[in-house]
C-alpha cells in the first residue's frame, strides 16, 4: 500500500488525465453472513504497475442491489472510465442496467469457471470466462511482486481483510487446488479489485487467450 491516501476527488492531480478502470463484485447484503457489493477504481499510473486508488463497499440502505446501478453510475461518471468489469451471475441484471446507461462496450462481464485455459472470450456476450483458480493466483502473484498496489493501509484495511480471508485447499473431486473463504469472512473486495485489474488488461488487449 504505497500509493498514498484513497482518492475521493476525481480532480485529484494523481489521477487526472489517466485512463480509469472499474471493477464491480456484486453482493446481496442479506442474510446472517452478508456479502456486499464492492466497487474498485484503478489505473496504470506507472506501467506496468497497476494501482487501485479507490474502493467502496455498499452497505446499509446502499446495499439494495436494485438501487446500486444508479449509485455506481454517479461514481464512475464523476471519474470517467474506459471499461468496467463486473461479475456475471447474481449481478447480471444490475450489469444490464449499467449497459443500458453506458453502452455494452463499456461494461464487460467476468464469469468464473473451471477450465484448461485462463481466459476464454465470448464476443457475442461481451463476456470473459476465466478460470477462477488460475486468475486468482495470477492476481496474488502480481500483488506479491508489487505490480499491483493499493492506497494507504489505514483506509484500505477494511477491504484488505477480505484478501486475508482467502485460503487455498485441495479439492479431491476436481483434482485441483481451489480458493475458499470462511462463510463468515467475506472476500468481496478481492474480487472487485481483481475485476478492476482484469478490465484494464482487457482494454489494453493483454488478457491471455482473449
Amino acid at each position: 500500500c504505497t500509493f498514498g491516501p484513497i482518492v475521493q476527488d476525481p480532480s485529484d492531480r494523481r489521477v487526472v488525465g489517466y485512463p480509469i478502470f472499474a471493477g464491480l463484485d456484486h453482493g446481496s447484503g442479506e442474510g446472517e453472513n452478508p456479502s456486499y457489493t464492492v466497487l474498485s477504481l484503478g489505473a496504470f499510473f506507472h506501467p506496468p504497475r497497476f494501482t487501485v486508488f479507490y474502493m467502496k463497499r455498499f452497505t446499509g440502505i446502499e446495499s439494495d442491489i436494485s438501487k446500486q446501478p444508479a449509485l455506481i453510475g454517479r461514481i464512475i461518471g464523476r471519474y470517467g472510465f474506459q471499461l468496467l468489469g463486473a461479475d456475471w451471475g447474481y449481478g447480471h441484471h444490475a450489469n444490464l442496467l449499467l449497459r443500458d446507461a453506458w453502452g455494452i462496450p463499456k461494461i464487460a462481464e467476468f464469469e468464473y469457471t473451471s477450465q484448461q485455459i485462463s481466459v476464454k472470450y465470448e464476443p457475442q456476450n461481451w463476456r470473459y470466462k476465466i478460470d477462477r483458480t488460475m486468475m486468482m493466483s495470477s492476481f496474488f502473484r502480481e500483488i506479491e511482486k508489487q505490480s499491483v498496489q493499493f492506497f494507504d493501509w489505514e483506509q484500505f484495511k477494511t477491504f484488505g481483510d477480505d484478501f486475508l480471508n482467502i485460503e487455498m485447499e485441495y479439492n479431491d473431486a476436481r483434482n485441483k487446488a481451489v480458493y475458499i473463504h470462511p462463510v463468515d469472512r467475506p472476500d468481496d473486495s478481492f474480487h472487485s479489485a481483481l475485476y478492476c485489474w482484469l478490465s484494464a488488461l482487457a482494454y489494453y488487449k493483454k488478457l491471455p487467450g482473449a
